[in-house]
């Protein structure tokens, strides 16, 4: 059997560096006028909200889900499942600002 979880992190990095070169390329594209760019300030204001509120309440459950897991399976369990959540919200914070940034250049 071939073993290919290594393969894992030089992979992951490619897909970062990815997304990277496209969230940069998003960037450059044309904002549109004055208009649309004050609707897409207001988009954005109100998602980083939202995400604010989700992310709170999410703390407290991974808070609680993660001493758990600590008390019942062990230490390394517990610092997986706060990586795994962590890296998660991160990923949808990032999603979330590149989905606001494309959607005044698509428009546009």
């Amino acid at each position: 059997m071939i073993d290919l979880a290594w393969l894992a992190w030089p992979l992951g990095l490619v897909g970062l560096l990815c997304a990277v070169a496209i969230y940069g390329y998003i960037r450059k594209q044309p904002e549109g006028n004055e208009v649309m760019r004050g609707i897409a300030a207001q988009i954005e204001t109100g998602a980083m909200a939202f995400l604010r509120r989700e992310y709170s309440v999410l703390a407290i459950f991974i808070l609680i889900v993660g001493t758990l897991l600590w008390l019942a399976i062990g230490m390394w369990s517990a610092f997986a499942f706060l990586a795994g959540a962590l890296s998660s919200m991160l990923a949808g914070f990032i999603g979330m600002k590149a989905a606001t940034k494309a959607n005044v250049r698509t428009s546009e």
